[in-house]
């Protein structure tokens, strides 16, 4: 009677299972995989952990590449003008150097700066020089380099002053001075202002604005000193007079009849 009981009982239980499998269109193959899954978890939980590793593996093979190229045609129009800028422009790291003389435009300067890209030309084809004197050869230098670079005072009013950097102190003008980083200052400290000129200045003059730009009654007196052989414009500023608040200071430097502006933001807290 038992094994009649328990015999009812499997074939019941089958039902459901052959129940699904006609309702989702299963073969019998299908089901019969199902059916083993179903008895022998183990087994199956084993198999997934064999396949996990190589799957992963696998998974961080895999490329992927969202780049605005892949999402337009080869032949549109913008896309051959920003290939063509890209080839004259080229995206990538850039190393500044700086080359010094006495005379820029002397044949034998410009002589040198030549043979320095033509150096570096040949470290290999990804280092691609460019100058002002690259830029007059490729322009096809029917004037003279000195006529071409001084034919604009873009260069000139980016050369006269380099970007300003911040230093504290405490009131007393022989107090060490440390660089700022984070651009905040406390009424208690004394803040000092360098920038680097690029030749001698005829003009030089600076004043404290607000955060809206409007010129403020405290006066900003800038000096010429050397500092470690050599020459910066330097500015410093008491702050106690300051309420908590945004700055800027503007440094305005000139040679002859160019003039250039450099500003310098920074924050006074309680």
């Amino acid at each position: 009677m038992t094994g009649r009981v328990d015999a009812a009982a499997k074939t019941d239980a089958r039902k459901p299972a052959r129940t699904i499998g006609v309702r989702f269109g299963m073969v019998a193959l299908d089901y019969r995989f199902a059916r083993a899954v179903v008895r022998h978890p183990g087994i199956v939980l084993a198999l997934f952990a064999l396949l996990l590793a190589p799957a992963a593996v696998l998974a961080l093979r895999v490329e992927s590449d969202n780049s605005v190229d892949r999402l337009i045609v080869e032949d549109d129009a913008d896309a051959k003008e920003t290939r063509a800028f890209q080839a004259l422009f080229p995206e990538g790291d850039y190393v500044v150097l700086l080359a010094e003389a006495d005379d820029p435009y002397a044949p034998a300067v410009l002589s040198r700066v030549e043979e320095i890209e033509r150096a570096l030309t040949a470290l290999g084809p990804s280092v691609r020089p460019l100058s002002a004197i690259a830029v007059w050869r490729g322009s096809g230098g029917s004037t003279d380099f000195k006529t071409f670079a001084t034919g604009t005072d873009l260069l000139r009013r980016q050369g006269l002053v380099g970007d300003g950097v911040l230093y504290r102190g405490r009131p007393a003008a022989t107090s060490p001075l440390r660089p700022v980083a984070d651009l905040q200052f406390r009424r208690t400290e004394r803040l000092h202002a360098e920038w680097t000129p690029a030749g001698e200045l005829d003009q030089r003059s600076a004043r404290l604005l607000s955060r809206t730009g409007q010129p403020l009654p405290i006066p900003v007196a800038v000096t010429e000193r050397d500092v470690a052989g050599r020459k910066v414009l330097a500015a410093d500023l008491n702050l106690a007079p300051l309420a908590a608040g945004d700055y800027v200071i503007e440094l305005t430097a000139g040679r002859g009849g160019t003039q250039t502006t450099r500003l310098l933001a920074f924050r006074v807290l309680q």
